[in-house]
């Protein structure tokens, strides 16, 4: 889950496998194993095969920098 302070501060979210970061730095088309885009709040729940991944918080479309608070748990 995530939350920004302001309902108004929204980003996006992403799971994605670790060989796909170049490919979300230069913009380019990716598969996310989660997405969620341009919300204040979230909660998500997936399930990962084998390998490695990163959790990305974007907010490069936004105008200011904000907080946001991100809680993850693996079972």
């Amino acid at each position: 889950s995530f939350e920004t302070p302001d309902e108004k501060n929204k980003v996006d979210v992403f799971v994605i496998k670790a060989e796909d970061r170049p490919k979300w730095e230069s913009r380019a088309e990716f598969k996310a194993e989660s997405a969620v885009r341009n919300l204040s709040t979230a909660e998500t729940n997936l399930t990962l095969g084998p390998g490695s991944f990163i959790v990305i918080l974007d907010n490069r479309s936004g105008k200011e920098e904000i907080r946001a608070t991100v809680n993850y748990s693996v079972d």
